[in-house]
């Protein structure tokens, strides 16, 4: 298996002696090493860096995704209606679904 297989969320066999760990994030450095962090078995938050000689002894038992969809909604709603207001004072009543007009 090579690095550039691992994705966020992807559970990996050969990481921890315990068993299979779940991606949570990836830092590349260089082409050569892969820096994950990874939900511990015993709780909390553990890294390891990954070189490609460790790549023969990995393996993906569950690929995971390359996007999430975790973030906070109430931001996303906030950062949404704020844009939508911002476009409507550039490009006045052109952006709005509706007239003030009576």
């Amino acid at each position: 298996m090579n690095l550039e297989e691992i994705t966020i969320g992807a559970s990996i066999e050969g990481v921890d002696d315990r068993g299979p760990i779940k991606v949570k994030i990836l830092e590349w450095f260089g082409e050569q090493a892969l820096k994950i962090i990874f939900d511990g078995h015993e709780g909390g938050v553990r890294e390891r860096i990954l070189y490609r000689d460790d790549e023969n002894g990995l393996r993906i038992s569950d690929k995971g995704q390359r996007w999430s969809l975790d973030a906070d909604g109430e931001k996303l709603r906030l950062v949404t209606e704020a844009n939508r207001k911002t476009r409507s004072l550039q490009w006045g009543s052109i952006a709005l679904p509706f007239s003030f007009e009576k």
